[in-house]
């Protein structure tokens, strides 16, 4: 596909425009998705795997950042997950999981049910939605919470559920088709700060964090 191959060499285009223009890049939404490698085959189950967590109402992806810099967020783009099942064994849908988030303090590298990435492994129930997407629950407390972005910032906690609720699981290839499908939306003849650079700083995010996670990934 020549779409694809221009990418590279905007990734080295992006290196250099980005060390000098800053920005918040404007939120990557989850229209025309087409999810591939999370179902089980002839089930909605989840499978284990890596995966990028994009929240759909919001289209932004679970990421660490506010709080001591670990909180589960909401951001432009995503770090990179590995999800496991309990014991290895592919549940059926509304399954226990538990997600790795290669966010290391000391042993410490899950989604926990505090809220933070960086937090001893959790029992996570993940369930489909009608809608094609997940949630992603835990019961420790005795009353079930729910993943959940805020409509106010960029914190993602464990709450009641709302449509904030609802998350998709994003293989690496797929995560990457939307910083290809947010290039093709430039204008041919338009090269501007508005719609350049926030391109370009998605594509240099995405190559980098995935550089890194493949190396931390075995």
């Amino acid at each position: 596909m020549k779409f694809r191959k221009m990418v590279s060499g905007l990734l080295a285009c992006a290196l250099v425009v980005t060390s000098v223009f800053t920005g918040n890049m404007s939120t990557v939404k989850a229209e025309g998705t087409t999810i591939t490698g999370d179902a089980a085959e002839g089930s909605t189950a989840l499978k284990a795997g890596d995966y990028y967590i994009m929240n759909t109402k919001t289209g932004k992806f679970l990421n660490a950042g506010n709080g001591y810099g670990t909180q589960a967020s909401a951001m432009t783009y995503g770090q990179l997950v590995t999800v496991s099942t309990v014991n290895d064994v592919t549940p059926q849908d509304g399954g226990v999981y538990k997600i790795n988030t290669h966010i290391k303090e000391g042993d410490r590298t899950y989604l926990g049910t505090n809220g933070y990435m960086n937090a001893a492994a959790a029992d996570l129930t993940i369930t489909s939605t009608e809608s094609g997407g997940y949630t992603i629950e835990e019961k420790s407390s005795g009353n079930s919470k729910y993943l959940t972005a805020s409509a106010e910032n960029t914190v993602v906690t464990f709450a009641d559920k709302s449509d904030l609720s609802e998350w998709k699981f994003l293989t690496r290839d797929e995560f990457m088709d939307h910083a290809v499908k947010r290039l093709q939306r430039i204008p041919r003849l338009i090269c501007h700060r508005l719609f350049l650079i926030p391109a370009l700083e998605y594509i240099t995010n995405t190559a980098v964090i995935g550089a890194k996670q493949a190396r931390t990934i075995k």
